[in-house]
């Protein structure tokens, strides 16, 4: 009976790891909550693993100074509006793990919905100024082993990292906005397919 349970969990294990390639944000989410509240079977427990196993999956890119376009002349920087808030907060799932700053996805929707304003003018001013918060940027991660492959080897990991949703609800404020600037005829190339709708 033993060996039949271990089997039929190491079946199931094998089977989400699989879906992780097909639906990055559906079942595989659920079973981070899990991980990250529970034990962590097949995880790297060495320090020494993990730095290695983050080193090779996240390389290092150099720092260079930062540098802010110029606006051109005229140039109209779209407003964001309510409608465009409230569409972004409908597209957040209220039980996916929330990022490093711990809040849960239905409390930043009650926040919104709540204060609508005071948020309309933070992700204005980001807009305006063309700031993108670097606490929105870091992330919470978790290492998913793929089946049957060797622990010591970075590659048999699929990292799935967490933002702040704060931070989500900007990148797709900001991808509503260039989808709508690149509809305009001949902004991309007809050769153009990915990252497209439709």
């Amino acid at each position: 009976m033993r060996a039949a349970i271990k089997t039929s969990k190491r079946l199931c294990w094998s089977k989400l790891c699989d879906e992780v390639n097909e639906d990055v944000w559906g079942k595989p989410y659920e079973t981070v909550m899990f991980r990250l509240r529970g034990p962590r079977a097949n995880a790297p427990s060495s320090p020494i693993l993990v730095r290695h196993i983050v080193a090779a999956l996240f390389p290092r890119v150099p720092d260079e100074p930062a540098l802010s376009p110029p606006l051109q002349a005229g140039a109209i920087i779209p407003a964001v509006t309510l409608e465009e808030l409230q569409r972004a907060c409908e597209r957040i799932k209220d039980h996916t793990v929330p990022g490093l700053d711990g809040v849960p996805n239905s409390a930043i929707k009650i926040a919104i919905a709540t204060h609508p304003d005071i948020f309309l003018q933070v992700y204005k001013a980001c807009l305006r100024t063309g700031v993108f918060r670097a606490c929105w940027k870091r992330q919470r991660c978790v290492l998913l082993p793929k089946p049957g492959k060797p622990k010591e080897e970075p590659s048999t990991y699929r990292p799935l990292c967490m933002v702040d949703r704060a931070g989500k609800i900007l990148e797709r404020i900001i991808c509503n906005h260039l989808e709508a600037t690149t509809k305009s005829p001949g902004v991309l190339s007809d050769h153009q397919y990915g990252f497209r709708k439709g």
